[in-house]
């Protein structure tokens, strides 16, 4: 039998955990930048994760070019990310990222691809 944990993770929280399916997030991500995400969510699940990691590096690739020319298109990731961060961040399926800023979001999105492209050797 093992000794519950009353201070950080008491039954009381973790049995009442809130679970959320990945979609009721993503349908909030800016269209490209959501399917990199549902990619990296499912791989693993599905018969081929490897193609699931390129995939998602494909519409990572795409967001970035995308937001650098297109600013309503940056704009619109930078508050997904804002508004999402804490929800993404507790996935095992995806990187740990910072505090979005308006002028660091290439280097959010070169995570997520370092990432994918990590996860997809091992």
């Amino acid at each position: 039998m093992t000794q519950e944990d009353l201070v950080n993770h008491p039954s009381h929280y973790v049995n009442n955990a809130i679970v959320i399916e990945p979609i009721k997030v993503l349908r909030h991500a800016p269209f490209s930048f959501g399917n990199a995400l549902k990619y990296m969510f499912r791989a693993g699940s599905k018969e081929n994760k490897w193609m699931d990691y390129d995939k998602a590096v494909f519409y990572l690739k795409d967001t970035r070019q995308h937001i650098k020319e297109n600013a309503d298109a940056r704009r619109a990731l930078y508050l997904f990310l804002k508004d999402w961060r804490y929800v993404l961040n507790e996935s095992d399926k995806l990187p740990t990222i910072p505090e979005p800023e308006y002028e660091n979001l290439e280097s959010i999105i070169d995570r997520y691809i370092l990432s994918a492209q990590t996860r997809k050797c091992h």
